[in-house]
């Protein structure tokens, strides 16, 4: 053979195998740029190269940075059989590309190809292919974007090849392919983890607003961040007022006692924490053996990768979401994103769930007082008011220990009252105003909280358990009579929240005690007047004074008059509660504040019982200076001079408005229902009596009238119960995809049914049910609905005399609703009466007039379905252009209450 055909076929042979690469590269990127995971292709890419191709070997290298190397990580290997040993596997794992020749590694990093055979390596790197058995190697870098990524490389172990131009070209167009690949991938990933972190803020703010409960909505949003991100431990915490501890609200470790933070005890022994709170930023680490905040607490020996973010409300950090692994750089930046993004939905919650356990802890005060001032306003005994106002607060807020102490007339101790909480086993036993915090107060007049009762030398153990404990004085004017005394386990249980409801209290109970005790003053010195002015007229300046002093202190409004009812005297409560003052009404009669809402008659009986000698009691509407009108209990008493002669008239009178308001709501209530429950029950009576009068041949009219008022009368029963039953089971239900058009099309036909006779006989009136294919499941109840579309229709039928009602259904996939609509031609709303048709009972004018029956609970019971289905209503109406109601409803897949 001559050379030249030898050197012919060699360049034949070197094209086969450019052409081979070339080929394999067109398979290769058919796997490459299928859409999905990358790492799991790379063999099969890498297989597809060394077999069309005949290497040895093929890897890919990815780069990794480190303090003074320039490491080189296997990402992915394919040999031939027998090509590679385990040892050798093992060789293949990691290189350090300062070992081998620089300027080979400057070329890879300039974009440029290192190849040939063995003896054409520099000696260092011929000594590392030696060991690997290498006999010809080419090595491509691989680029994403501008950046380095990595390596390609293939090799043989059983020839020194000698390398084309045309094979490396066809390389480096494999390696740019992988480039290409790995940039795909990359962003393939960022998105799926944008994706994957938008559900997840979308699940948890679903979890949010299903609920209010800060254990359940953390613990929760802690599993759904567990569906996105492969974690060994995750703790949410939070960080209270003061230097208290922070407080491990939900643990999602595998093992709870093995969390990351187990030991924690204060923000000293967990830098990382106290490092977030002074930068408002979030951590992350990929070794947290190269943190220096890092601490080793207990059952976190094994964790290597941690991120945390911080819980932050008005740039304040309120706790912390924290995310451990037992893997080296296992979380990057993506994973960061997804921590704070729901680090800051749950300090949102965190917040909702605080206002809300603040606002119904308010309420339930505010409850509480309103319980303790009716009360106040009907108990006739202190001991009564006291004994009322322990049973009810040491039921709900202070179980523990709550109790008032009232000072001994003696002014040396004070003595618990009998109503104390929990009662004392013997004897009660009296607090000394010397060495106790009680006593301390009674001196002061200052409240007290104390944070540990053992650091306070003036505390009087009163029970052993006791960590914590608030005095308030229970102050008349400038002297302290008593104390309110609440006392916990626990320490610094108390803020200025107890502060503030304890000190209302305490004024509460001060008002009643200071009324009581001026009742019984006037009440005493009434009974006694006449005689005092008989036996001491010496004295009478002297006890006008003292008269004057308890006048003016008391709290109802009093007025002194002469006999034709000119003002003489009129305590500081009658200024406040008239709004004239004293220069407005003494000389003046005492009809300044009379209003015409008092009947005559009133005002007739009051003066003939005061004229012949006798007390009047009796409540009035008067009329402020304003114009305002006030609900008056009024007490008016004649007295008289030495010689026994009236001379004038006393009047006591309270503003009862409150009370009053109250008993007009409820006879409101009352009367609503009553009212729809006394027709049918008249008309059952008055044709019952005339079944019993009259002929036989009447009976079948008065069976059907009958007939219909007991209908009426189930009608109104049935939709009581079906709010009350509605109501019951707002928080039991159990909601299901539901065919929306197959629910209207058997509740419109049962309407036809029913209603057939009525519609029959007005040829006018029409009912049709327009149906949109395919729409959506709705979430929701059979029965539920029914009945919605049910009150709807048959609320139109009534109020249509004549024309047409259309029931459609719309398809809003946009919104994630289905639309149900239905519109009639009939009457129309009065724009006076829209605030009012969802009220319970209110029927509008026309329904008056024309005696349309109903209960007026059927657009109220409609209003509470689609709430609890989580849906809204609208209605568009005109007086006589008919009324179109539009339900939106979600559908299954939309809604976070189906199941």
């Amino acid at each position: 053979m001559t050379q030249e055909t030898t050197a012919l076929l060699e360049s034949g042979s070197k094209r086969q195998r450019s052409d081979a690469i070339l080929t394999a590269l067109a398979q290769a990127n058919q796997v490459l740029f299928r859409p999905g995971e990358l790492e799991a292709r790379l063999p099969d890419v890498l297989a597809i190269l060394g077999q069309a191709a005949g290497f040895s070997r093929v890897y890919l290298y990815q780069n990794e940075t480190a303090p003074g190397q320039q490491i080189i990580r296997l990402r992915s290997l394919w040999a031939v059989q027998g090509a590679i040993t385990p040892e050798e596997i093992a060789r293949f794992q990691v290189f350090d590309l300062t070992l081998f020749n620089a300027a080979n590694v400057a070329r890879l990093q300039a974009g440029k190809p290192v190849y040939g055979r063995l003896s054409d390596f520099p000696a260092n790197s011929q000594n590392i292919l030696k060991k690997l058995n290498v006999l010809s190697a080419a090595v491509m870098p691989i680029f994403v974007g501008d950046k380095w990524w990595g390596l390609l490389g293939v090799d043989s172990r059983t020839e020194e090849r000698i390398w084309s131009k045309a094979e490396i070209e066809a390389l480096k167009n494999v390696s740019a392919s992988l480039g290409a690949a790995i940039e795909n991938d990359r962003l393939y990933t960022a998105e799926k983890n944008a994706r994957q972190r938008a559900e997840l803020l979308h699940h948890v703010a679903g979890i949010i607003s299903a609920s209010l409960d800060r254990e359940e909505v953390l613990q929760r949003s802690l599993d759904q961040l567990g569906q996105v991100l492969s974690f060994d431990s995750a703790a949410i915490y939070l960080l209270p007022q003061g230097q208290q501890p922070p407080t491990l609200v939900v643990n999602g470790h595998k093992n709870p006692s093995l969390t990351v933070a187990a030991g924690l005890q204060s923000l000293a022994d967990f830098p990382i924490l106290r490092q977030m709170q002074a930068d408002r930023a979030p951590i992350l680490s990929g070794d947290v053996r190269q943190m220096n905040e890092w601490v080793w607490l207990e059952g976190a020996e094994n964790v290597r990768s941690f991120m945390a973010a911080p819980l932050l409300v008005q740039g304040q950090m309120i706790g912390a979401l924290m995310v451990d692994s037992s893997h080296l750089h296992f979380y990057d930046e993506s994973d960061l994103q997804i921590v704070s993004g729901l680090a800051q939905t749950v300090a949102v919650a965190v917040q909702n769930a605080n206002l809300y356990t603040e606002t119904r802890q308010r309420a339930e005060e505010l409850r509480i007082l309103h319980q303790v001032g009716l009360t106040a306003a009907t108990a006739v005994t202190v001991d009564e008011l006291l004994t009322h106002a322990t049973e009810i607060i040491s039921q709900t807020l202070y179980p523990d220990h709550f109790g008032f102490l009232l000072l001994h007339k003696s002014g040396d101790f004070l003595l618990p009252h009998p109503s104390y909480h929990p009662p004392p086993s013997d004897s009660p036993v009296p607090a000394p105003l010397a060495g106790s915090i009680i006593g301390r107060v009674v001196r002061t007049g200052d409240l007290v909280i104390v944070p540990d009762v053992s650091q306070d030398p003036d505390y009087f153990e009163r029970r052993r358990a006791t960590r914590s404990e608030i005095v308030v004085p229970v102050r008349i004017g400038d002297d302290v009579i008593g104390v309110i005394n609440v006392e916990s386990a626990h320490l610094d249980a108390f803020n200025q929240r107890d502060a503030r409801f304890l000190t209302t209290l305490s004024r509460l109970v001060a008002s009643f005690i200071e009324r009581v005790q001026l009742h019984q003053t006037l009440r005493q010195q009434a009974d006694s007047l006449a005689d005092e002015v008989k036996r001491q007229t010496a004295e009478l300046r002297q006890e006008k004074e003292r008269l004057q002093t308890i006048l003016d202190s008391a709290g109802e409004g009093i007025i002194l008059t002469d006999k034709e009812g000119i003002v003489q005297y009129a305590n500081p409560a009658v200024t406040r509660l008239t709004g004239f003052s004293q220069q407005e009404i003494l000389g003046h009669k005492s009809n300044l504040w009379r209003s015409n809402k008092t009947p005559p008659e009133t005002h007739q009986d009051l003066w003939q019982t005061i004229l012949r000698g006798d007390i009047w009691h009796g409540e009035l509407i008067n009329q402020t200076k304003q114009g305002t009108h006030y609900d008056a209990n009024l007490t008016v008493a004649p007295f008289h001079n030495g010689q026994g002669e009236m001379i004038g008239f006393v009047g006591i009178q309270s503003d009862i408005s409150r009370l009053k308001n109250m008993e007009r709501l409820k006879s409101r209530f009352v009367t609503d229902v009553s009212h729809e429950l006394r027709t049918p029950v008249t008309n059952l009576k008055l044709y019952t009596d005339l079944l019993m009068r009259t002929p036989p041949e009447r009976h079948g009219r008065y069976f059907e009238v009958l007939h219909i008022q007991v209908s009426r009368l189930e009608q109104l029963i049935e939709d009581i119960l079906t709010l009350s039953r509605l109501e019951v089971n707002r928080l039991n239900m159990e909601l299901h995809p539901v065919d929306i058009n197959l629910i209207a099309r058997q509740t419109v036909d049962s309407v036809q049914s029913q209603a057939a006779a009525g519609l029959s006989a007005t040829t006018e009136l029409s009912l049709e049910f327009i149906p949109t294919p395919a729409v959506e499941p709705v979430c929701g109840d059979p029965g539920l609905l029914r009945q919605l579309i049910s009150n709807l229709v048959q609320n139109a039928v009534n109020y249509t005399p004549e024309g047409k009602i259309l029931v459609a259904t719309l398809a809003r996939p946009k919104s994630g609703f289905v639309e149900l609509v239905v519109q009639d031609t009939g009457v129309g709303i009065d724009p006076e009466e829209r605030p009012y048709i969802f009220d319970r009972f209110f029927r509008g004018k026309y329904a008056s007039h024309s005696h349309i029956s109903g209960s007026g609970l059927g657009l109220t019971i409609v209003r509470e379905i689609v709430d609890m289905l989580d849906g809204h209503i609208e209605i568009e109406s005109a007086p006589g252009a008919g009324a179109k109601v539009s339900v939106m409803l979600k559908t299954a897949a939309a809604s976070r209450l189906c199941s």
